[in-house]
């Protein structure tokens, strides 16, 4: 037999016995394999339990606490809004010159009563002088510019009656306004009017001032309007009033312009406030009413309209107005009524809105102003 079959033959069966055990010391290490697994993920869930339980607690509050953060879009800005002064506050230049306008306008002011009065005191020296004319019977001609004489109907002692009735008018017109003096009140109102002033130059600063907000409806751009106290907007959507209450918001705290916003909420609460004070002064009136039908006598006479048809049966209710009857559950409705409000006025789409101002060239170039009249003058002085 060849040593080679010999050999092989060998190896084979010592491979046969030798598989067989390396094979069941495999198994056995893998059946130890997965009980070891099986233990580890046991520890695991046993021990790590509590801790993802928890940490998913705290996920779910955290969650919680996101969705409590979130703010609708139409209440955006609001609570910035309302942190801001409702009125202006002047910087020490607009201080310096809230002083000096005060100062121009009280002596406007006092100018213009001065004015008065000495134009009435003209026309009362001229009265008494066409009325010392007439006492004495001299002749007043047409030239002298007294209307009251024109009439050649009226008589000597009428006319003289006309000038005495006037002169009591204009004393009467001097010293109303004479009773409006008072230093105090002038300087209150010369106050207001170089407040307004400054406000309105500040506002005018403005007019070159815009914003633009993406709402859930599209995007918007607005400015401000002086002239009209109006919101100008331009978006190339149709965009709700309560969207265009958050534009104008973002507005005023970008420019700091806050006195021009109305706050819906505030305004809200002050018509209901004026409703219940109206309502309380319905109830004091319809009180004094009963009161005063009481103290009248039993044998008072019912007008023909609180008599129901031919059954002569006294109607003691309200007459009704236009033939509309009203309900006393109609008249007690709550209505609210807003005094001011905030005003948008759409302008059109965001493409005819112009970034570029024009110029105008009468207050650059004042010679692109100039008539030809003016034109010739300067060539003959030149």
């Amino acid at each position: 037999m060849d040593d080679n079959i010999i050999f092989y033959t060998l190896f084979g069966l010592f491979f046969y016995y030798r598989y067989n055990e390396v094979q069941n010391i495999l198994n056995i290490g893998f059946d130890f394999s997965i009980q070891l697994l099986e233990k580890l993920v046991s520890f695991y869930y046993i021990y790590y339990d509590d801790i993802f339980e928890d940490f998913k607690d705290f996920k779910d509050l955290s969650n919680e606490k996101d969705n409590t953060n979130i703010i609708k879009y139409e209440d955006k800005f609001l609570t910035d809004i309302r942190k801001m002064e409702k009125e202006y506050i002047f910087n020490e230049i607009e201080n310096h010159l809230l002083e000096e306008k005060m100062t121009h306008f009280l002596n406007q002011i006092q100018e213009t009563r001065q004015n008065s009065i000495e134009k009435i005191n003209n026309e009362i020296r001229e009265n008494n002088f066409y009325y010392g004319l007439l006492s004495r019977c001299e002749i007043i001609s047409e030239s002298d510019n007294c209307e009251l004489f024109f009439d050649d109907e009226l008589t000597r002692e009428e006319k003289m009656e006309n000038l005495l009735n006037k002169k009591k008018d204009l004393i009467c017109e001097m010293n109303k306004i004479e009773e409006t003096i008072d230093v105090e009140k002038d300087r209150e109102q010369a106050s207001v009017m170089a407040r307004n002033f400054i406000i309105n130059k500040r506002i005018e600063k403005l007019e070159n001032c815009f914003i633009m907000e993406t709402t859930p409806q599209g995007n918007v751009l607005m400015i401000y309007d002086n002239k009209r106290n109006s919101f100008k907007f331009y978006s190339d959507s149709t965009i709700p009033y309560r969207y265009l209450e958050v534009v104008s918001r973002k507005y005023v705290k970008m420019f700091d312009c806050r006195p021009l916003y109305v706050d819906m909420e505030e305004e809200l609460n002050l018509a209901e406030e004026r409703w219940a004070k109206l309502q309380e002064e319905r109830k004091q009136k319809e009180e004094q009413k009963i009161v005063s039908i009481e103290k009248k006598s039993v044998f008072a006479k019912f007008k023909s309209y609180n008599k129901e048809g031919s059954t002569g049966r006294v109607n003691i209710g309200v007459p009704p107005k236009n033939s509309i009857l009203i309900t006393k559950e109609q008249e007690k409705k709550k209505i609210l009524l807003k005094e001011q409000a905030n005003r948008y006025t759409y302008e059109g789409k965001l493409a005819n809105f112009s970034f570029l101002k024009k110029i105008e060239r009468k207050v650059v170039d004042k010679k692109y102003g100039l008539s030809f009249s003016d034109f010739k003058k300067m060539q003959k002085s030149a």
